[in-house]
Parts: structure tokens; sequence; C-alpha cells
């Protein structure tokens, strides 16, 4: 059996962009270089720094091999450890919750991890389990069980110790078993529902518009030309 990692990351976070999280009011939560960040007083949305410059959990499986990793005060100083299984380890793939950080299952089963589609809510209905076989993806000791895919768009919910709801953008494919974190967010004021973001529409600038209007008008010329020389 190869051995399991043991990497343990801290890092800082950075406030959410507006376009990010529209509809709420965006934030800066700074850090000294190397040190913990602290969940703020004041009410906000707060973005988790997953790249290299924060937890440094992006990529396919965290960038885990065979192997599980802890994450420490995350997403903020005593709010829990966030716990990483990549492909393999001990038979479990995956994102769960240790020491008092909890995720959002369906329910009390393995491998029943929530999935919060755009839109929706995390905050106090949802069912928390802080038993780390519910919210992995997949789970076996001699037989698997396993979560439906997380597609696009898919999102994981978490509660803090001090009850402070957030969620992680994930992928999980049953095909390849291969899951990833894409972004994550929390709110900072306890027992305050957090927002799942919903797609922006697709904005044309009027230099598109006009484009698009010239060339739609040079092909109905052109489709008259060939219709003139064909009667």
């Amino acid at each position: 059996m190869k051995p399991r990692s043991t990497r343990t990351v801290s890092a800082t976070v950075r406030p959410a962009s507006a376009a990010r999280l529209s509809g709420y009011l965006a934030a800066g939560v700074g850090a000294a270089s190397g040190a913990l960040a602290t969940a703020p007083v004041e009410a906000a949305v707060v973005s988790i720094d997953i790249g290299p410059s924060g937890f440094n959990i992006a990529g396919v499986n965290a960038g885990l091999g065979y192997g599980s990793t802890t994450v420490n005060n995350f997403p903020f100083t005593s709010a829990g450890d966030l716990k990483l299984y990549g492909l393999g380890d001990s038979n479990l793939w995956g994102l769960a919750g240790i020491t008092g950080l909890e995720f959002a299952v369906t329910a009390q089963t393995t491998a029943s991890p929530r999935n919060f589609s755009s839109g929706s809510t995390v905050d106090g209905s949802a069912l928390f389990q802080s038993a780390v076989v519910t919210s992995v993806f997949r789970y076996g000791y001699g037989s698997f069980t396993s979560s439906p895919d997380f597609g696009p768009g898919s999102y994981m919910g978490f509660k803090t110790v001090q009850n402070n709801y957030g969620w992680l953008e994930v992928t999980w494919n049953n095909t390849s078993e291969n899951w990833e974190i894409l972004s994550g967010a929390y709110e900072t004021t306890p027992n305050t529902g957090i927002g799942v973001p919903v797609p922006e529409p697709l904005v044309i600038s009027a230099g598109c518009l006009a484009a698009l209007a010239v060339g739609g008008a040079a092909i109905r010329r052109l489709r008259q030309s060939r219709s003139d020389r064909e009667g």
C-alpha cells in the first residue's frame, strides 16, 4: 500500500467580487502574509482563495494522488478543518468536514453529499452531517457506494463551528472518479444563509450588436443577389 500524504495547509481569504456574488455586500478580509484569517464582525460574503496563494486545493482531486490531506482552519481560524481524500485513499473519495466543520447531505447514509444548484440557499434548513462517510463522493469497504455526478454548476454547502454557512463549487465524475474544487465562499455573519451564485447573463456590447447587424445585412443582400440571378 502506498503511503498517504500528510500535508497540512492553512491560508488567507480574499474578498468576493460583486459580479460573482451579486446581491451581497462584498468586503475584504485582509491578512498579513503567512497569517491566518479570522472571521470579521461586519456582515459580508467572502470568497475563499483555493489557489496556490491560499489554501492550495484547486485542481483534479485537489492535486492529491493516492492519499489524503487535512486543511486546518477552513475557511477561517477555528472554524473547523477540511478533510480531502484523493483517489482510493482508504476507499474514500471526496470532501468531508472534521473537528466541527460539517457538510450538507441528502441523507445520513454513505456517499450522500447534497448538490446545491445555482440560485439556491445554504442555510439551517439543510441537513448537515459531521460523519466523514456521508459527504464524500464515494465510499467503500467491500461494496462501494457512489454519489451521482456533480456536473457544471454544482455546489456543496458547509457549516462552520460558529454556524457560518458557505459553499464550494465542485465537480465529481462517477466514471473517472475524479473531483475538483472550483471556487468557494462563506457568509461572515453566523446563522445567516448564503446564496449560491446564479450564472450572469451574456452581455453583448453595442459594437458587437452593430457588427452583427452589418453582417446580417450583408447576408441578406447576398441571398437577394442569388435569388435575382436564379430568377
